[in-house]
């Protein structure tokens, strides 16, 4: 789909290396900060593309919820770890 707009980045390998940041964030709480961190960028992005190839509204959801979702992770760990 995202070639069909001349875009061309490797989602997949960021969206694995953000999963996999998550599991080891159970046992290394700064590496979920990144990952959740990073994770929401990448959905914020992924709904900014959307809004771009005018998607209707419904196509973009589970980006916006994933972005809520990892921005909340991100909140939660900072507080965790005394970052905020």
């Amino acid at each position: 789909m995202l070639h069909e707009y001349n875009i061309h980045v490797p989602h997949r390998l960021f969206g694995r290396a953000g999963a996999l940041g998550l599991l080891l964030g159970l046992f290394v709480p700064v590496v979920a900060l990144v990952a959740s961190t990073g994770l929401c960028l990448i959905m914020i992005l992924a709904t900014i593309v959307r809004i771009r190839i005018r998607d209707p509204f419904y196509a973009m959801i589970p980006a916006i919820m994933l972005a809520i979702i990892n921005a909340y992770l991100a909140l939660a760990t900072a507080r965790s770890i005394e970052c905020l």
